[in-house]
């Protein structure tokens, strides 16, 4: 999947200096867009990851019994065009989400999509997840749960700057 901000440049040796203007734009589009990528006390935490598309948890939450954390999001598609999961990179198959994780910052650890017999632990489709104009759908996903003591994560989505300190619900 490409980023949907890149400067290109035909000379081969222009390397880092595309990297710098790279990162640059990306924290100049971010700061337009407001992003706020680190959640705050009763706000809801989301992030514009394209132009009009907006990622939103809706509840991040440790499943102790169960040895699992429930991510519920929604993907509110306030642009004017078609978009999908399969589009936004969270899903390479078309038919479940497959590219999200936490990340526990303090401890470096990692938390991927968790599978049962093969199948992921989160929401199923068979068409890629189209949200269209003006649409907002709602998707669950399963992790592996962090040490009991962990409080916040954060989220990551393809191709953005991850949610920090969102909150992990007991």
């Amino acid at each position: 999947m490409r980023p949907f901000c890149a400067i290109q440049s035909a000379g081969a040796g222009e390397k880092g200096m595309r990297t710098l203007l790279n990162a640059l734009l990306a924290i100049g589009v971010l700061a337009c867009f407001g992003v706020s990528a680190s959640a705050q006390s009763g706000d809801p935490v989301k992030l514009e990851i394209r132009p009009g598309i907006w990622f939103e948890v809706i509840e991040l939450k440790r499943l102790a019994a169960k040895g699992i954390v429930s991510l519920t999001f929604a993907v509110d598609n306030k642009s004017g065009e078609q978009t999908s999961l399969a589009d936004l990179g969270m899903s390479g198959n078309d038919q479940r989400i497959t590219d999200l994780k936490l990340i526990d910052f303090a401890s470096s650890k990692d938390y991927w999509i968790g599978s049962s017999g093969g199948d992921c632990l989160c929401s199923t489709f068979t068409d890629g997840a189209p949200i269209g104009p003006g649409e907002r759908q709602q998707f669950w996903v399963w992790f592996g749960a962090p040490a009991a003591g962990v409080t916040k994560l954060a989220v990551w989505v393809p191709g953005v700057q991850p949610l920090f300190d969102v909150p992990l619900a007991k």
